[in-house]
């Protein structure tokens, strides 16, 4: 009898997966029943174990995850074998360099480009295409084609935030309620954006609030984000303008992760085939290999805003070259090469009456080399002009710094015509020897002459019969209760008082292994005689043993004689309540009115995922008065819900705060937690209950739907179903896919799922025979479902009763042949989640 040879794993797969053949083991098919019908040997390759088909693949490049999508399975009419059918445009997409003038549907990859080579890891639905270095377009690390971005589905949103008080306290009681909403519809590559908000007080009319409205889309051609409605401008130069207009800036996003922030290029030599290493504060941040001679990195993504770059050469031999490359970023540095800009025009909008000029605004940054900056900027109004340059370096091992300088030219409201400059300076740096970071320190000086364009706009605003009114809060009313009406006292001025300089200084210290100190202080002169503005905050952490002490201490004064200190000291203990996490804490707390309280409380989470959280505290004054607070929230696929209740002397308070989001989508409605910028809605049919991988409180409703409520546009997301949740009789193919959304996107992932039961089927033809080994199973929706094995044994899954399960190894109708399931549960249960039935195969 003439043999033939086929793959030991493409005959076992039907009852185990995941497994792959590391070699091909082959076998005499004289072995085997049905061998007499050898049809089968041609259906299946030999290499792949798989049949012609389409499958759902996730694509790696290099080792690197580049799409996920059908890709057609076809036989090679050369050789036989199975190819997959991969067009050279989306070789291109996949930053292949095929050449122009290919346009094959089918490009043969292998034939046309030496060292390039295909392969199934169909266990996983994984198609490795590896491609040489050289045949591959430069693309920085965590590059993404814009072909994968995916824009969502057409659907609405509403996301509310409800928070209702009520207070007794003296005899009196009051109520207090807002609603935050937050509404969108996407219509493909379009965001219609509105916020608006409700309020409601004791005594008083509700009052209903439009805070804003918008449009936006991508633009991926241009890596940048078209606006038009309310939004406010960027700060390469001048301050952030809210406006109603329109507005085109740049979307850092769309670059590579690598590329996103500044970071040096690391230069260096290599002698032999060496390995590169870069640490970052003794993080492994980056390793490569590389050939002998000099090389140079512009995709490093450090961890940190600062903290030297530590490179290692590790040569074949062993020997080590160590480098340092400084590294330190200010706001606005920009890699060298890359644009960074924002064009604006619109009205000035910042929600408050009054006078609201038109404008036109642009910013511009640009990196003209590895360490420098140049950044300029134009801004044209009703009474106001404004130019601007700076630039940037970083300078290595002293730091990096920036220097910008504006002038403006401002007519007045009382027809003055006022002409100035202000220069500002910012340094950042790292000092390793002693652990000071100095992240940011700023000083500004303008002259008397100089407004910026907020401040031209409110000197026109504050412009009262000859004075200037200003409307300012009296701190020693801040604590009074709810239902006292707050009126602002007002002031009336011979001059507006424009600002004159400003310092600004934050750094941290770490001390030893454990403790850290940090500052930040803030100072604001103005002119015309008018007072200074300070803020300063700090704070010491530590931990002996397991309590970790923390010391704060916040000092505020500004023009309006306004002065508010206070000291702070926190202990917290680690507990664990069974599996849950809790804290113990202590506070100590004193002001400046001499003031001082203490407190201590409990706080944790409970049930599954820590859906359900708690908090109780106990507060004494140095006047011995006590007061507690108590506070219970869960958070639920459908939304969130935070009940608290308060009491001290004389004074009760119920508080509640419910928010989640309402999406319409094609398939109906779905309740959510609250959905952020750019959220995914989840399908999986027949799968209620079974949660969502790393998204608390998320499972799948009875109509098939849940929300992931947060994505991150412009980046692989990553969805799983939790298998853990997975009842006996639901099959899903692929519990995990991936997707890149845009900003504002809602987008769809869908799951197939089968609900029904695993079977395995000991089938026999009429004349006893069986089906050929290798003939493929196909079950309701024409769905591949399995493989004929030895003996006739067929294993499929989510398959119900009286389902037929039709069995295919050829095109005629003499090539096939069909098994009815029993109309009850079949029998003979095999204990391992699957059950096992004999039938005849018509």
């Amino acid at each position: 009898m003439q043999r033939a040879w086929i793959p030991l794993c493409a005959l076992t797969s039907l009852l185990v997966t995941g497994s792959e053949c590391a070699a091909q083991s082959e076998y005499n098919t004289s072995f085997f029943h049905g061998s007499g019908d050898r049809s089968f040997i041609n259906l299946i390759d030999p290499d792949s174990g798989i049949i012609p088909g389409t499958y759902s693949l996730d694509i790696y490049v290099n080792q690197k995850l580049v799409d996920q999508r059908d890709v057609e399975i076809v036989r090679d009419n050369a050789d036989k074998s199975l190819r997959p059918c991969i067009s050279a445009e989306q070789l291109r997409d996949w930053s292949v360099a095929i050449p122009p003038q290919d346009d094959e549907r089918c490009y043969p990859l292998e034939k046309r480009m030496t060292g390039a080579s295909m392969g199934f890891t169909m266990a996983e639905h994984r198609l490795d295409i590896q491609v040489p270095q050289l045949s591959m377009h430069t693309q920085p690390r965590g590059a993404i084609p814009s072909t994968r971005y995916d824009d969502g589905i057409n659907a609405a949103f509403v996301n509310y935030n409800l928070v209702a008080n009520n207070v007794r306290s003296s005899g009196q009681e009051s109520q207090y309620a807002y609603l935050y909403l937050n509404n969108g519809i996407n219509i493909g590559a379009w965001r219609f954006r509105h916020m608006a908000n409700l309020t409601k007080r004791s005594g008083e009319e509700s009052h209903w609030q439009n805070v804003s409205s918008w449009a936006e889309r991508a633009l991926p051609s241009l890596k940048s984000r078209l606006l038009f409605g309310q939004a406010s401008t960027g700060t390469v130069l001048f301050d952030s303008i809210p406006f109603r207009g329109a507005q085109l800036a740049s979307e850092p996003l769309m670059r590579a992760e690598s590329q996103s922030r500044y970071a040096p290029i690391v230069r260096g030599v290599a002698e032999s085939n060496a390995r590169v290493e870069v640490r970052q504060n003794k993080y492994l941040i980056y390793s490569t290999n590389v050939p002998p001679g000099p090389f140079a990195f512009d995709d490093i993504v450090p961890v940190s805003q600062s903290g030297d770059l530590f490179v290692t050469i590790i040569e074949t031999d062993g020997r080590k070259t160590n480098l340092v490359i400084p590294y330190t970023v200010l706001p606005g540095l920009v890699r060298k090469g890359q644009w960074n800009y924002d064009v604006a025009a619109g009205k000035y909008h910042d929600g408050a009456n009054g006078y609201a000029p038109g404008f036109a605004e642009s910013q511009l940054s640009y990196g003209i080399s590895d360490t420098i900056t140049l950044s300029g900027g134009l801004l044209s109004a009703e009474h106001y002009q404004s130019a601007a340059l700076g630039v940037g370096q970083n300078m290595g091992h002293f730091g990096a710094v920036s220097v910008d300088l504006a002038l403006s030219d401002t007519r007045l409201a009382r027809g003055d015509a006022e002409q100035g400059g202000s220069a500002r300076f910012l340094y950042a740096k790292s000092f390793l020897d002693s652990r000071t970071d100095f992240q940011v320190a700023g000083y500004r000086y303008s002259s008397s002459g100089y407004y910026d364009f907020q401040e031209s706009v409110q000197e026109r605003r504050r412009w009262d019969n000859g004075r200037y009114k200003t409307y300012y809060w009296d701190d020693t009313r801040l604590d009074d209760p709810e239902w006292v009406v707050s009126k602002p006292e007002v002031s009336y001025d011979a001059s507006y008082a424009t600002k004159k300089s400003r310092l600004d200084i934050s750094m941290s210290q770490q001390i030893g292994e454990i403790s850290q100190f940090y500052l930040t202080f803030s100072r604001q002169n103005y002119w015309k005689g008018a007072k200074t503005d300070t803020s300063v905050q700090s704070g010491l952490t530590s931990r002996l043993g397991n309590v970790t002490w923390s010391l704060y201490y916040q000092n505020t004064r500004n023009h309006y004689a306004s002065n508010d200190s206070s000291i702070n000291l926190r202990l917290s203990l680690p507990l664990s309540l069974g599996s849950h996490p809790a804290t113990a804490t202590t506070d100590l707390h004193a002001d400046r009115a001499g003031n001082v309280s203490s407190s201590a409380g409990l706080s944790g989470s409970m049930l599954e995922d820590n859906r359900l959280s708690y908090a109780v505290q106990v507060e004494q004054n140095d006047s011995e008065r006590t007061a507690g607070d108590m506070s219970m929230g869960y958070r639920g696929g459908a939304g969130n819900l935070w009940l608290g209740y308060s009491t001290a002397e004389n004074m009760q308070q119920t508080s509640m705060n419910l928010s989640g989001g309402i999406v319409a989508h094609r398939g109906g409605v779905t309740l959510s937690q609250p959905p952020g910028t750019t959220f995914s809605l989840i399908e999986a049919q027949n799968a209620e209950g079974v949660g969502v991988m790393n998204q608390t409180g998320v499972r799948i409703d009875a109509s098939g739907y849940a929300v992931a409520p947060n994505a991150i546009p412009y980046r692989n997301n990553t969805w799983s179903l939790d298998t853990r949740d997975f009842p006996d009789d639901l099959d899903v193919p692929l519990a995990t896919q991936n997707n890149v959304p845009t900003r504002g996107a809602i987008t769809r992932v869908t799951f197939e799922t089968w609900r029904g039961e695993s079977v395995l089927i000991h089938s026999r033809r009429p004349d006893n025979s069986v089906p050929p080994v290798g003939a493929q199973a196909y079950s309701r929706g024409d769905r591949n479902n399995g493989i004929v094995g030895t003996d006739g044994d067929i294993f499929v899954s989510g398959v119900t009763a009286g389902e037929t399960i039709t069995i295919r190894w050829g095109e005629g109708a003499d090539e096939q042949c069909r098994i009815q399931l029993p109309d009850g549960h079949p029998v003979d249960q095999a204990g391992a989640g699957y059950r096992e039935i004999a039938a005849i195969c018509r």
